[in-house]
């Protein structure tokens, strides 16, 4: 048996009156227990267990249509912090049912947990729970495409998704989320970057908080697409500064062979006193060929900037060391320091070749 319920020795899964039950004697998940194949119970069912991690359904080759109820969806868990995973597979490996768990009750999920009708060989489909004294909450899921889950609180839906990283989240077909607290949504799209959201079709966030949109490419994924990333900063003397990502040594990097239409909007609030803030925006085409980068157009300003005083300052430029645009500010009226925060949003039409 490829699949199995697994609980401590004499463990036995039940089905009566339309209600799932796992019986056990202890809370050691160890050894692979006594299962049942689950034969089209009555729609709307309690999941019963005692004090244990794993509920398995296993069904028979038969078509079943399962719904959790409404009231009663999953019996309480014991302690808080208890963890249990409900895992659907079938006898031939083949998963021909509809079974869905409902977000009411005591079950709080992100939306019903539904494993869909297919007819073609897929890896189990499980949902991971955490009960936290009054609810389950829903931890991460693999909804039973061939999807991969290896990150913490990760999830993944559709097919051929992967979210690795922390608490990151790949839905559609062929999307990946790889780094921390990232979303990939639609068609093999890949959110690499630490906090970056990639959609549309064959798009790529690498870079750390980007957002990437693409409606498909031409040859390779982000090599037609639009981005848009924020970097921060703050300033306290006369020096310049140098804008980043995460606010203190992430870089707006290019990838090799690529072109960036920038529009680059920075803006600048004082702490207090004397003229309290500024706008710049900005127009370049910048790009990185053969691994050296340089600025082909601008920057020119679109409008007029909006400047008190002429005390706020700034500079963009192609960084070849570091391989990134780089922008710099400062404030200097000539009397005293000021505490300044810097803020620029860069959007690019991303084109490679």
């Amino acid at each position: 048996m490829p699949y199995g319920l697994r609980g401590a020795d004499n463990a036995t899964l039940e089905v009566f009156g339309g209600k799932l039950r796992v019986k056990d004697r202890g809370l050691d998940c160890r050894k692979i227990a006594e299962w049942k194949t689950y034969h089209n119970p009555s729609t709307g069912f309690t999941i019963q267990h005692e004090n244990k991690a794993v509920v398995h359904i296993l069904f028979d080759s038969d078509y079943a249509f399962i719904t959790t109820d409404a009231t009663t969806a999953i019996a309480d868990g014991s302690v808080i912090g208890q963890r249990l995973k409900i895992i659907v597979t079938s006898t031939s490996n083949v998963i021909v049912a509809n079974f869905t768990v409902k977000n009411n009750a005591n079950t709080k999920l992100l939306g019903d947990w539904v494993r869909v009708l297919l007819g073609a060989s897929v890896i189990p489909s499980w949902l991971d729970l955490v009960w936290d004294g009054s609810n389950w909450q829903q931890n991460n899921t693999n909804d039973g495409m061939p999807t991969a889950i290896s990150g913490v609180n990760a999830h993944a839906e559709g097919i051929l998704t992967i979210a690795s990283g922390t608490t990151s989240h790949a839905e559609g077909a062929d999307t990946t989320a790889g780094g921390t607290t990232t979303h990939a949504q639609g068609s093999s799209t890949t959110a690499s970057g630490d906090y970056s959201h990639a959609q549309g079709l064959q798009s790529i966030a690498s870079l750390y908080g980007q957002f990437a949109q693409a409606a498909g490419r031409f040859a390779a994924n982000g090599d037609a697409q639009f981005t848009r990333t924020v970097l921060r900063n703050n300033s306290s003397d006369t020096n310049w500064k140098e804008l980043f990502i995460n606010g203190f040594n992430v870089r707006w990097t290019l990838a090799d062979n690529h072109s960036y239409a920038c529009m680059v909007t920075i803006t600048a609030r004082m702490s207090s006193g004397g003229a309290e803030g500024a706008i710049f925006t900005r127009r370049l085409l910048i790009e990185r060929t053969a691994g050296t980068v340089t600025m082909r157009s601008g920057p020119s300003s679109t409008w007029g900037d909006y400047n008190p005083g002429g005390a706020y300052n700034i500079q963009i430029t192609a960084d070849n060391v570091n391989k990134n645009l780089k922008i710099e500010v400062k404030h200097d009226d000539g009397v005293s320091a000021k505490n300044v925060r810097w803020v620029a949003v860069v959007e690019a039409v991303e084109i490679g070749y």
